[in-house]
Protein backbone atom coordinates (compact mmCIF):
# COMPACT_ATOMS: atom_id res chain seq x y z
CA UNK A 1 0.00 0.00 0.00
CA UNK A 2 1.40 3.42 -0.97
CA UNK A 3 1.77 6.28 1.49
CA UNK A 4 -1.14 8.69 1.24
CA UNK A 5 -0.77 12.43 1.64
CA UNK A 6 -2.61 12.16 4.94
CA UNK A 7 -0.24 9.47 6.24
CA UNK A 8 2.79 11.41 5.01
CA UNK A 9 1.68 14.50 6.93
CA UNK A 10 1.12 12.30 9.97
CA UNK A 11 4.65 10.92 9.71
CA UNK A 12 6.08 14.42 9.38
CA UNK A 13 4.14 15.60 12.41
CA UNK A 14 5.27 12.54 14.39
CA UNK A 15 8.89 13.24 13.48
CA UNK A 16 8.45 16.84 14.57
CA UNK A 17 7.04 15.64 17.88
CA UNK A 18 9.98 13.30 18.35
CA UNK A 19 12.48 16.08 17.72
CA UNK A 20 10.72 18.44 20.07
CA UNK A 21 9.89 15.91 22.78
CA UNK A 22 12.72 13.39 23.17
CA UNK A 23 11.61 12.62 26.72
CA UNK A 24 8.59 10.42 27.38
CA UNK A 25 5.65 12.12 29.08
CA UNK A 26 2.51 10.51 30.49
CA UNK A 27 0.81 13.82 31.28
CA UNK A 28 0.81 17.45 30.05
CA UNK A 29 3.42 18.32 32.72
CA UNK A 30 6.75 19.51 31.30
CA UNK A 31 10.21 20.44 32.65
CA UNK A 32 12.04 23.59 31.56
CA UNK A 33 13.13 23.25 27.95
CA UNK A 34 16.80 23.51 29.00
CA UNK A 35 16.66 19.96 30.31
CA UNK A 36 14.96 18.46 27.29
CA UNK A 37 17.60 20.07 25.09
CA UNK A 38 20.56 19.08 27.25
CA UNK A 39 19.38 15.50 27.63
CA UNK A 40 18.75 15.25 23.90
CA UNK A 41 22.28 16.47 23.05
CA UNK A 42 23.75 14.63 26.08
CA UNK A 43 25.30 17.91 27.14
CA UNK A 44 25.43 16.87 30.78
CA UNK A 45 28.07 15.44 33.14
CA UNK A 46 26.62 11.99 32.37
CA UNK A 47 27.98 12.10 28.84
CA UNK A 48 31.06 10.39 30.28
CA UNK A 49 29.05 7.38 31.54
CA UNK A 50 28.86 4.39 29.15
CA UNK A 51 25.11 3.81 29.42
CA UNK A 52 23.37 1.05 27.45
CA UNK A 53 21.26 1.72 24.39
CA UNK A 54 17.54 2.37 24.75
CA UNK A 55 16.80 0.32 21.64
CA UNK A 56 15.17 3.41 20.11
CA UNK A 57 16.62 5.62 17.38
CA UNK A 58 14.80 8.68 18.72
CA UNK A 59 15.89 8.47 22.36
CA UNK A 60 19.21 8.16 24.19
CA UNK A 61 19.60 6.68 27.66
CA UNK A 62 19.94 10.04 29.40
CA UNK A 63 16.54 11.01 28.00
CA UNK A 64 15.10 7.75 29.31
CA UNK A 65 16.50 8.41 32.80
CA UNK A 66 15.26 11.99 32.63
CA UNK A 67 11.76 10.79 31.71
CA UNK A 68 11.68 8.46 34.72
CA UNK A 69 13.15 11.00 37.15
CA UNK A 70 10.86 13.86 36.06
CA UNK A 71 7.79 11.62 36.36
CA UNK A 72 8.87 10.64 39.90
CA UNK A 73 9.25 14.32 40.85
CA UNK A 74 5.84 15.22 39.38
CA UNK A 75 4.10 12.25 41.04
CA UNK A 76 5.56 13.11 44.45
CA UNK A 77 4.61 16.76 44.12
CA UNK A 78 1.00 15.98 43.17
CA UNK A 79 0.74 13.36 45.88
CA UNK A 80 1.37 16.00 48.56
CA UNK A 81 -0.40 18.86 46.83
CA UNK A 82 -3.57 16.81 46.43
CA UNK A 83 -4.47 18.15 43.00
CA UNK A 84 -3.68 17.44 39.36
CA UNK A 85 -2.84 20.93 38.09
CA UNK A 86 -0.58 20.88 35.03
CA UNK A 87 3.01 21.80 35.93
CA UNK A 88 5.41 23.56 33.54
CA UNK A 89 8.35 25.95 33.89
CA UNK A 90 5.75 28.74 34.21
CA UNK A 91 4.78 27.19 37.56
CA UNK A 92 8.28 27.55 39.00
CA UNK A 93 7.82 30.95 40.66
CA UNK A 94 4.65 30.04 42.53
CA UNK A 95 5.97 26.64 43.62
CA UNK A 96 9.16 28.25 44.93
CA UNK A 97 7.22 30.88 46.90
CA UNK A 98 4.87 28.25 48.33
CA UNK A 99 7.90 26.15 49.26
CA UNK A 100 9.48 29.03 51.19
CA UNK A 101 6.25 29.52 53.11
CA UNK A 102 6.10 25.84 54.04
CA UNK A 103 9.77 25.90 55.02
CA UNK A 104 9.24 28.81 57.41
CA UNK A 105 6.31 26.97 59.02
CA UNK A 106 8.47 23.87 59.49
CA UNK A 107 11.36 25.83 60.99
CA UNK A 108 9.05 27.47 63.54
CA UNK A 109 7.53 24.10 64.40
CA UNK A 110 10.89 22.36 64.81
CA UNK A 111 12.80 25.15 66.60
CA UNK A 112 12.15 23.96 70.20
CA UNK A 113 12.71 20.27 69.37
CA UNK A 114 15.93 20.07 67.36
CA UNK A 115 17.75 17.72 69.72
CA UNK A 116 14.88 15.22 69.86
CA UNK A 117 14.41 15.38 66.09
CA UNK A 118 18.12 14.87 65.48
CA UNK A 119 18.16 11.79 67.71
CA UNK A 120 15.09 10.45 65.90
CA UNK A 121 16.69 10.98 62.48
CA UNK A 122 19.85 9.08 63.48
CA UNK A 123 17.84 6.25 65.04
CA UNK A 124 15.58 6.01 61.98
CA UNK A 125 18.50 5.68 59.54
CA UNK A 126 20.36 3.18 61.74
CA UNK A 127 17.26 0.99 62.06
CA UNK A 128 16.26 1.15 58.40
CA UNK A 129 19.76 0.22 57.23
CA UNK A 130 20.30 -2.25 60.08
CA UNK A 131 23.54 -0.69 61.32
CA UNK A 132 24.88 -2.63 64.34
CA UNK A 133 25.84 -0.70 67.46
CA UNK A 134 29.45 0.35 67.71
CA UNK A 135 30.18 0.16 63.98
CA UNK A 136 29.68 3.84 63.17
CA UNK A 137 29.22 7.02 65.15
CA UNK A 138 27.04 9.91 64.01
CA UNK A 139 27.61 13.62 64.51
CA UNK A 140 24.29 15.08 63.33
CA UNK A 141 22.59 18.43 63.79
CA UNK A 142 19.54 20.37 62.59
CA UNK A 143 21.01 23.80 61.81
CA UNK A 144 19.55 27.29 62.16
CA UNK A 145 20.07 28.43 58.57
CA UNK A 146 21.70 27.58 55.26
CA UNK A 147 24.57 29.98 56.03
CA UNK A 148 25.98 27.25 58.29
CA UNK A 149 26.59 25.04 55.25
CA UNK A 150 30.07 25.42 53.80
CA UNK A 151 30.26 25.13 50.01
CA UNK A 152 34.03 25.61 49.90
CA UNK A 153 34.76 21.87 49.78
CA UNK A 154 33.15 21.75 46.33
CA UNK A 155 35.39 22.56 43.41
CA UNK A 156 33.48 25.49 41.91
CA UNK A 157 36.10 26.14 39.26
CA UNK A 158 35.46 23.57 36.56
CA UNK A 159 38.16 25.13 34.37
CA UNK A 160 35.84 25.25 31.39
CA UNK A 161 35.88 21.46 31.24
CA UNK A 162 33.65 20.11 28.52
CA UNK A 163 31.58 17.02 29.14
CA UNK A 164 33.94 14.24 28.08
CA UNK A 165 32.97 11.23 25.99
CA UNK A 166 32.33 7.91 27.73
CA UNK A 167 35.40 5.66 28.01
CA UNK A 168 35.69 2.38 26.13
CA UNK A 169 34.68 -0.45 28.45
CA UNK A 170 34.83 -3.34 26.02
CA UNK A 171 36.41 -5.98 28.18
CA UNK A 172 39.53 -7.93 27.27
CA UNK A 173 42.39 -9.36 29.29
CA UNK A 174 43.94 -5.95 29.91
CA UNK A 175 43.21 -4.91 33.49
CA UNK A 176 46.01 -2.30 33.55
CA UNK A 177 44.72 0.57 31.39
CA UNK A 178 46.98 3.43 30.34
CA UNK A 179 47.13 6.52 32.58
CA UNK A 180 44.76 8.65 30.49
CA UNK A 181 42.29 5.81 30.06
CA UNK A 182 42.37 5.04 33.79
CA UNK A 183 41.51 8.67 34.58
CA UNK A 184 38.53 8.53 32.20
CA UNK A 185 37.35 5.28 33.79
CA UNK A 186 37.68 6.64 37.33
CA UNK A 187 35.82 9.85 36.46
CA UNK A 188 33.04 7.91 34.79
CA UNK A 189 32.70 5.64 37.80
CA UNK A 190 32.76 8.57 40.23
CA UNK A 191 29.99 10.31 38.29
CA UNK A 192 27.76 7.23 38.42
CA UNK A 193 28.51 6.50 42.08
CA UNK A 194 27.79 10.12 43.07
CA UNK A 195 24.45 10.02 41.27
CA UNK A 196 23.53 6.68 42.87
CA UNK A 197 24.25 8.04 46.35
CA UNK A 198 22.08 11.08 45.70
CA UNK A 199 19.31 8.92 44.26
CA UNK A 200 19.20 6.66 47.30
CA UNK A 201 19.18 9.71 49.58
CA UNK A 202 16.33 11.37 47.67
CA UNK A 203 14.21 8.26 47.99
CA UNK A 204 15.10 7.92 51.68
CA UNK A 205 14.26 11.53 52.54
CA UNK A 206 10.59 10.51 52.57
CA UNK A 207 11.16 7.96 55.37
CA UNK A 208 9.55 10.39 57.82
CA UNK A 209 6.31 8.47 57.16
CA UNK A 210 7.79 5.56 59.12
CA UNK A 211 7.87 7.64 62.31
CA UNK A 212 4.73 9.75 61.95
CA UNK A 213 3.46 8.92 65.44
CA UNK A 214 6.76 9.84 67.07
CA UNK A 215 6.93 13.09 65.07
CA UNK A 216 3.41 14.02 66.18
CA UNK A 217 4.41 13.30 69.77
CA UNK A 218 7.56 15.45 69.60
CA UNK A 219 6.03 18.36 67.66
CA UNK A 220 2.59 18.24 69.23
CA UNK A 221 0.94 18.25 65.82
CA UNK A 222 -0.05 15.65 63.20
CA UNK A 223 0.67 18.08 60.35
CA UNK A 224 4.44 17.56 60.06
CA UNK A 225 4.47 14.62 57.57
CA UNK A 226 2.28 16.47 55.07
CA UNK A 227 4.35 19.64 55.42
CA UNK A 228 7.60 17.65 55.04
CA UNK A 229 6.24 15.98 51.91
CA UNK A 230 5.21 19.27 50.35
CA UNK A 231 8.54 20.91 51.07
CA UNK A 232 10.76 18.06 49.82
CA UNK A 233 8.69 17.42 46.69
CA UNK A 234 8.70 21.13 45.83
CA UNK A 235 12.47 21.24 46.22
CA UNK A 236 12.92 18.15 44.01
CA UNK A 237 10.73 19.65 41.30
CA UNK A 238 12.56 23.00 41.33
CA UNK A 239 15.60 21.29 39.78
CA UNK A 240 13.44 20.61 36.70
CA UNK A 241 11.46 23.84 36.42
CA UNK A 242 13.97 26.68 36.73
CA UNK A 243 16.45 27.41 33.91
CA UNK A 244 19.70 25.48 34.18
CA UNK A 245 21.86 28.58 34.56
CA UNK A 246 19.64 29.93 37.34
CA UNK A 247 19.93 26.65 39.26
CA UNK A 248 23.71 26.71 38.83
CA UNK A 249 24.04 30.22 40.20
CA UNK A 250 21.71 29.51 43.13
CA UNK A 251 23.67 26.38 44.06
CA UNK A 252 26.99 28.24 44.08
CA UNK A 253 25.81 31.05 46.35
CA UNK A 254 26.53 31.06 50.06
CA UNK A 255 23.53 29.41 51.68
CA UNK A 256 22.58 27.62 48.47
CA UNK A 257 22.55 24.21 50.14
CA UNK A 258 20.07 23.01 52.74
CA UNK A 259 22.29 20.22 54.04
CA UNK A 260 25.72 18.65 53.99
CA UNK A 261 27.56 15.49 55.03
CA UNK A 262 31.02 13.98 55.18
CA UNK A 263 32.62 10.75 56.35
CA UNK A 264 35.71 10.59 58.57
CA UNK A 265 37.26 7.12 58.48
CA UNK A 266 40.15 8.13 60.72
CA UNK A 267 38.06 8.03 63.90
CA UNK A 268 37.31 4.86 65.84
CA UNK A 269 34.68 3.91 64.86
CA UNK A 270 34.33 5.97 61.64
CA UNK A 271 32.14 9.08 61.94
CA UNK A 272 29.36 10.30 59.67
CA UNK A 273 28.84 14.05 59.99
CA UNK A 274 25.48 15.37 58.78
CA UNK A 275 23.84 18.79 58.88
CA UNK A 276 20.33 19.60 57.69
CA UNK A 277 17.95 22.54 57.75
CA UNK A 278 15.16 20.31 59.08
CA UNK A 279 14.27 16.70 59.84
CA UNK A 280 13.81 15.25 56.31
CA UNK A 281 16.89 17.11 54.99
CA UNK A 282 18.93 15.69 57.87
CA UNK A 283 17.67 12.19 57.05
CA UNK A 284 18.70 12.76 53.41
CA UNK A 285 22.23 13.77 54.47
CA UNK A 286 22.58 10.87 56.92
CA UNK A 287 21.66 8.38 54.21
CA UNK A 288 24.08 10.00 51.77
CA UNK A 289 26.85 9.81 54.36
CA UNK A 290 26.06 6.17 55.04
CA UNK A 291 26.06 5.33 51.33
CA UNK A 292 29.34 7.19 50.94
CA UNK A 293 30.75 5.03 53.72
CA UNK A 294 29.78 1.96 51.70
CA UNK A 295 31.47 3.50 48.66
CA UNK A 296 34.90 3.12 50.22
CA UNK A 297 37.66 5.08 48.50
CA UNK A 298 41.44 4.53 48.76
CA UNK A 299 43.28 6.22 51.60
CA UNK A 300 46.84 7.54 51.99
CA UNK A 301 49.04 8.16 48.95
CA UNK A 302 46.85 5.95 46.77
CA UNK A 303 43.78 7.84 47.93
CA UNK A 304 45.33 11.21 47.13
CA UNK A 305 46.21 10.02 43.63
CA UNK A 306 42.67 8.77 43.17
CA UNK A 307 41.18 12.05 44.38
CA UNK A 308 43.34 14.05 41.98
CA UNK A 309 41.91 11.98 39.14
CA UNK A 310 38.27 12.47 40.06
CA UNK A 311 38.09 15.81 41.93
CA UNK A 312 36.55 17.55 38.91
CA UNK A 313 33.47 15.33 39.38
CA UNK A 314 32.80 16.72 42.86
CA UNK A 315 31.41 20.11 41.88
CA UNK A 316 28.20 21.76 43.00
CA UNK A 317 26.83 22.08 39.47
CA UNK A 318 27.44 18.42 38.71
CA UNK A 319 25.67 17.58 41.93
CA UNK A 320 22.62 19.38 40.50
CA UNK A 321 22.53 16.77 37.74
CA UNK A 322 22.99 13.97 40.26
CA UNK A 323 19.92 15.31 42.05
CA UNK A 324 17.95 15.25 38.77
CA UNK A 325 18.83 11.81 37.42
CA UNK A 326 20.00 10.01 40.55
CA UNK A 327 16.54 8.77 41.54
CA UNK A 328 16.16 6.92 38.22
CA UNK A 329 19.70 5.47 38.42
CA UNK A 330 19.19 4.27 42.00
CA UNK A 331 15.78 2.88 41.08
CA UNK A 332 17.26 0.68 38.35
CA UNK A 333 19.94 -0.71 40.66
CA UNK A 334 17.59 -1.18 43.59
CA UNK A 335 15.01 -2.95 41.42
CA UNK A 336 17.47 -5.82 40.85
CA UNK A 337 18.15 -6.42 44.55
CA UNK A 338 16.26 -9.66 45.41
CA UNK A 339 12.91 -8.91 47.08
CA UNK A 340 13.57 -11.30 49.96
CA UNK A 341 16.36 -8.97 51.14
CA UNK A 342 13.78 -6.32 52.09
CA UNK A 343 12.79 -8.25 55.21
CA UNK A 344 14.05 -6.88 58.54
CA UNK A 345 16.38 -9.86 58.98
CA UNK A 346 18.02 -9.37 55.57
CA UNK A 347 18.39 -5.59 55.30
CA UNK A 348 21.98 -5.61 56.56
CA UNK A 349 22.91 -7.94 53.71
CA UNK A 350 21.97 -5.19 51.24
CA UNK A 351 24.79 -3.12 52.73
CA UNK A 352 27.26 -5.89 51.88
CA UNK A 353 26.00 -6.01 48.29
CA UNK A 354 26.16 -2.25 47.77
CA UNK A 355 29.63 -2.04 49.28
CA UNK A 356 30.80 -4.82 46.97
CA UNK A 357 29.38 -3.14 43.87
CA UNK A 358 30.66 0.35 44.70
CA UNK A 359 34.18 -0.91 45.26
CA UNK A 360 34.70 -2.87 42.09
CA UNK A 361 37.57 -1.49 39.97
CA UNK A 362 36.32 1.23 37.63
CA UNK A 363 36.18 -0.76 34.41
CA UNK A 364 34.48 -3.78 35.96
CA UNK A 365 32.06 -1.54 37.84
CA UNK A 366 31.05 0.24 34.63
CA UNK A 367 30.55 -3.06 32.80
CA UNK A 368 28.32 -4.37 35.58
CA UNK A 369 26.35 -1.13 35.88
CA UNK A 370 25.74 -0.96 32.12
CA UNK A 371 23.96 -4.30 32.42
CA UNK A 372 22.15 -3.17 35.58
CA UNK A 373 21.04 0.12 34.02
CA UNK A 374 19.75 -1.77 31.00
CA UNK A 375 17.88 -4.22 33.28
CA UNK A 376 19.31 -7.07 31.23
CA UNK A 377 19.10 -10.73 32.18
CA UNK A 378 22.88 -10.71 32.49
CA UNK A 379 22.66 -7.83 34.96
CA UNK A 380 19.93 -9.54 36.96
CA UNK A 381 21.94 -12.77 37.18
CA UNK A 382 25.06 -10.89 38.23
CA UNK A 383 23.28 -9.10 41.11
CA UNK A 384 21.59 -12.34 42.15
CA UNK A 385 24.90 -14.20 42.27
CA UNK A 386 26.64 -11.35 44.09
CA UNK A 387 23.78 -11.47 46.63
CA UNK A 388 24.28 -15.22 47.06
CA UNK A 389 28.00 -14.83 47.61
CA UNK A 390 27.51 -11.96 50.04
CA UNK A 391 25.06 -14.16 51.92
CA UNK A 392 27.94 -16.60 52.42
CA UNK A 393 30.16 -13.79 53.73
CA UNK A 394 27.37 -12.55 55.99
CA UNK A 395 26.62 -16.01 57.39
CA UNK A 396 30.30 -16.76 57.94
CA UNK A 397 30.79 -13.51 59.87
CA UNK A 398 27.68 -13.86 62.02
CA UNK A 399 28.01 -17.62 62.56
CA UNK A 400 31.61 -18.89 62.82
CA UNK A 401 30.37 -22.49 62.51
CA UNK A 402 28.54 -21.82 59.25
CA UNK A 403 29.56 -23.98 56.29
CA UNK A 404 28.20 -22.80 52.95
CA UNK A 405 27.36 -25.22 50.12
CA UNK A 406 28.54 -22.95 47.30
CA UNK A 407 31.87 -21.98 48.85
CA UNK A 408 32.29 -19.02 46.57
CA UNK A 409 32.01 -20.95 43.35
CA UNK A 410 31.54 -17.63 41.56
CA UNK A 411 35.19 -16.75 42.31
CA UNK A 412 38.43 -18.19 41.03
CA UNK A 413 41.40 -19.12 43.22
CA UNK A 414 42.68 -15.53 43.14
CA UNK A 415 39.45 -14.18 44.60
CA UNK A 416 38.16 -12.72 41.31
CA UNK A 417 34.46 -12.72 40.49
CA UNK A 418 33.93 -14.66 37.28
CA UNK A 419 30.14 -14.87 37.16
CA UNK A 420 27.95 -17.94 37.30
CA UNK A 421 28.04 -20.99 35.12
CA UNK A 422 25.65 -23.79 34.29
CA UNK A 423 24.17 -24.95 37.59
CA UNK A 424 24.76 -28.59 36.69
CA UNK A 425 28.51 -28.10 36.37
CA UNK A 426 30.82 -28.56 39.30
CA UNK A 427 34.43 -27.67 39.92
CA UNK A 428 36.90 -30.51 40.19
CA UNK A 429 39.97 -30.11 42.39
CA UNK A 430 42.11 -29.53 39.28
CA UNK A 431 39.85 -26.83 37.82
CA UNK A 432 39.31 -23.20 38.65
CA UNK A 433 36.26 -21.26 37.68
CA UNK A 434 38.15 -19.48 34.89
CA UNK A 435 38.95 -22.78 33.13
CA UNK A 436 35.35 -23.97 32.87
CA UNK A 437 33.68 -23.64 29.48
CA UNK A 438 30.53 -21.61 30.13
CA UNK A 439 27.67 -22.82 27.97
CA UNK A 440 24.21 -21.40 28.55
CA UNK A 441 24.98 -18.40 30.78
CA UNK A 442 28.15 -16.56 29.74
CA UNK A 443 29.67 -14.86 32.79
CA UNK A 444 30.59 -11.26 33.30
CA UNK A 445 34.30 -10.57 32.88
CA UNK A 446 36.49 -11.05 35.93
CA UNK A 447 35.90 -8.43 38.61
CA UNK A 448 38.12 -7.95 41.62
CA UNK A 449 36.56 -8.76 44.99
CA UNK A 450 37.46 -5.39 46.43
CA UNK A 451 35.02 -4.92 49.29
CA UNK A 452 35.69 -6.37 52.67
CA UNK A 453 34.56 -6.95 56.23
CA UNK A 454 36.45 -7.91 59.35
CA UNK A 455 35.25 -11.04 61.15
CA UNK A 456 35.26 -9.27 64.50
CA UNK A 457 33.23 -6.21 63.58
CA UNK A 458 30.94 -5.12 60.77
CA UNK A 459 33.31 -2.73 59.02
CA UNK A 460 35.48 -2.41 55.96
CA UNK A 461 38.79 -4.24 55.93
CA UNK A 462 40.16 -5.17 52.52
CA UNK A 463 43.03 -7.37 53.65
CA UNK A 464 41.02 -9.48 56.07
CA UNK A 465 38.30 -10.50 53.63
CA UNK A 466 40.74 -11.25 50.82
CA UNK A 467 42.57 -13.52 53.24
CA UNK A 468 39.21 -14.99 54.29
CA UNK A 469 38.18 -15.70 50.68
CA UNK A 470 41.59 -17.13 49.81
CA UNK A 471 41.59 -19.51 52.78
CA UNK A 472 38.12 -20.79 51.94
CA UNK A 473 39.07 -21.43 48.32
CA UNK A 474 42.37 -23.09 49.22
CA UNK A 475 40.55 -25.31 51.69
CA UNK A 476 38.07 -26.32 48.99
CA UNK A 477 40.68 -27.27 46.41
CA UNK A 478 42.87 -29.12 48.90
CA UNK A 479 40.14 -31.63 49.80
Amino acid sequence: MGITKKNLLKLINNRKMINEMPMDFESPDRPHRDYENKLRSQDTPFKKVPFPSTGRDDQNFQELLGSEAFKTAIDKFKQYQGDDTTITSQSAGKISMDGMSVLRTIMRMEAPHKVELTDLAVDLVKRQFSIPEGVLQFDAKIINGTEEIDNDEFNHDENGEENQEAPDIDMDNDFEPEEDELTKLEKSKRRLVNATLQGASRVGQYMFHLVEDRLSEILGSPDAPQLYGKMMSMNDLNYWLFPDEMVKQASKQKGGKAGDEKVDRNTEPPTIYARGLNFPVLVHELIKGLMEFFALQPQGDTGQDYYERVRSEDTITKEDWDLRLGVAIWGRLNSLIPNELNSDEKVELQNFILNHIFNLPAKQYLVLMREVMGKTEKGRRAIEKIANDMQDVYDSIHNPKYEDDDDFENYDDDGYYVGDDDEDEDITPTQTKSTIQHKSNPPLPKTDVDFDYDNEKWRLNEYELKKFLKNKIIKKYSK
